[in-house]
């Protein structure tokens, strides 16, 4: 198909294929940027096939809703909602559309069409993992990132880890220092052990476990300098997730003011009465899948069509797919499977995809779903985060990438500050770092300060769903001595300006990079949507 859907431009149909859609108008809410992947609704998980919710969001203001659900005749059904949402507001309003007569498994492909409306769907976030949903002719209902498999987080009580934290606010540079992180009896501490300037800052108070995150809804921030004057504040939204390369990441947010914290953490872990090296149970160097909608290469066309929704949490041990699809009478479906899963490039994972009925109407009762067939066995194989193969039954193999709706190139045309990390667990190297991502072409610059050992990255990139893959030669030397070697990766910049990057060079295990963009203090959002 020759048609291509603008780079700007976001989905209403299943398929991300980018046809032009009505923008959602933004409504009040909460400060919260909600995590992608599948949301579940309170008081309906109850073991039975059910609704869900897949939020797909990339690291700006577009958002894609797709609501899986029931007819009322029974048969299973997705609507979808698109849209962007305004500056420094992260609540959604966007109409609810079904969309028929786009391709069917194992037959040809054909173009889909809007179908009809169900109403207005709106959208809060409170946390990351938690928000409030309204359905046409629903009340307000709440929902949370759906949690599965063996997360370790469950035990977290007792948990007590020393991490190496760097700070970034609007308001000043950034600064690192040690912290000790504490999980007892339902209330966590973060308290700081080291300092350049003389203070020392703790945050303590309640928490939740939600997903793979920890939430705070509140607590209290004290602060003693070097004279030993205390000063004391409360606050809120503290949110906080170990990744899957024992990487912590948290904010909060202290009288309208937002902290963010990014650092590694160290080797020694106390979890429960047993030491362990890393925060996290993955394996450090495995890259981290995107959840979100992902698109069949060749069917972006700028017409309605079919999608797949990737769901993984790291450390859960479970992949999660949802197929967004159609029946030979037209209608639309979704189909779901599941899988073990490790992400190792190239290993192939194999799950049935099966089909529900009777579960859950708009406007109705909350009623148990059940299955209604399986239509096959699915195979699905990655190799990067954010692309891979897709082999659905009675189909040949398809390749599948990670929908990318809004393009953060100018985001890369940046001066960062921050930090360097040879290994999952180890101190950080301070660095400043410059990157120019136009046309194509790729350069980055970094020094690192402690050394003044400079490196020059030069090669290509290509736009991927959160960020950009890169790939090409990176040039280091000294007064000493100098070598060049290929690298690539994958690198981010969400719109609070912090960086996160995972190059590989010559083939060793990968670099991590943790930064934001600097004018002496982390770029606003409006500096960081402006070209230098």
């Amino acid at each position: 198909m020759a048609r291509r859907a603008l780079a700007s431009a976001i989905t209403l149909a299943a398929s991300a294929t980018g046809v032009a859609p009505a923008w959602a108008q933004s409504i009040p809410a909460g400060g919260a940027e909600p995590e992608p992947g599948m949301w579940a609704f309170d008081g309906e998980l109850n073991g039975r096939p059910g609704r869900s919710l897949q939020i797909d969001t990339q690291l700006g203001r577009g958002m894609v809703v797709s609501y899986l659900g029931y007819r009322a005749d029974g048969s299973a059904l997705f609507l979808q909602a698109s849209g962007y949402r305004a500056q420094d507001d992260n609540g959604f309003t966007g109409e609810l559309r079904e969309f028929r007569n786009g391709p069917v498994i194992g037959g040809q492909t054909a173009n889909g069409e809007v179908a009809g409306s169900a109403g207005t769907l709106r959208l809060s976030f409170d946390t990351p993992v938690s928000g409030t949903v309204t359905l046409p002719g629903e009340a307000p209902r709440r929902i949370a990132r759906f949690t599965y498999g063996a997360q370790e987080l469950s035990r977290v009580s007792g948990f007590r880890k020393d991490v190496q934290l760097t700070v970034h606010t609007r308001e000043r540079f950034p600064g690192t220092a040690t912290y000790a992180l504490q999980f007892s009896g339902g209330n966590f501490q973060l308290v700081q052990t080291s300092t350049r300037d003389g203070n020392l800052c703790s945050y303590s108070g309640p928490y939740q476990l939600r997903s793979e995150s920890i939430v705070s809804a509140e607590g209290t921030k004290l602060c003693t300098d070097a004279a030993g004057n205390q000063q004391r504040g409360t606050y809120r939204q503290g949110h906080f997730r170990f990744d899957n390369e024992n990487f912590l990441s948290g904010s909060v947010r202290t009288e309208g003011r937002d902290e963010f914290f990014t650092g590694p953490c160290q080797a020694g872990a106390v979890l429960g009465n047993s030491p362990v090296a890393p925060c996290s149970l993955a394996w450090y160097g495995q890259p981290a899948l995107q959840p979100g909608m992902w698109s069949f290469d060749d069917e972006l066309d700028g017409r309605p069509g079919r999608s797949v929704q990737i769901d993984h949490l790291a450390n859960s041990g479970m992949l999660l797919v949802s197929y967004l699809g159609y029946r030979s009478d037209g209608s639309s479906l979704f189909l779901q499977g599941a899988a073990y899963f490790g992400f190792l490039y190239n290993q192939t994972y194999t799950f049935a995809l099966k089909e529900y009925r009777r579960g859950p109407v708009i406007g109705g009762p909350v009623t148990p779903g059940e299955e209604a067939a399986t239509v096959g066995e699915a195979q699905l194989t990655f190799d990067s985060p954010t692309s891979g193969v897709l082999t659905l039954p009675g189909e040949m193999p398809r390749r599948i990438s990670r929908y990318r709706y809004e393009d953060h190139t100018v985001r890369f045309d940046k001066a960062f500050e921050g930090y360097g990390y040879p290994s999952a667990h180890t101190p950080g190297t301070p660095m400043s770092i410059d990157i120019v991502a136009r046309a194509g072409v790729f350069r980055m610059d970094t020094l690192t300060r402690d050394t003044s050992l400079a490196c020059r990255y030069r090669g290509t990139y290509r736009l991927t769903g959160e960020g950009l893959f890169t790939e090409g030669s990176r040039s280091c030397g000294t007064l000493d001595a100098s070598t060049t070697t290929p690298y690539s990766g994958e690198i981010a910049v969400n719109e609070n300006g912090l960086l996160r990057a995972r190059l590989t060079e010559n083939g060793r295990s990968p670099v991590l990079i943790s930064a934001g963009c600097s004018n002496g203090r982390l770029c606003t959002r409006a500096e960081l949507q402006r070209p230098r």
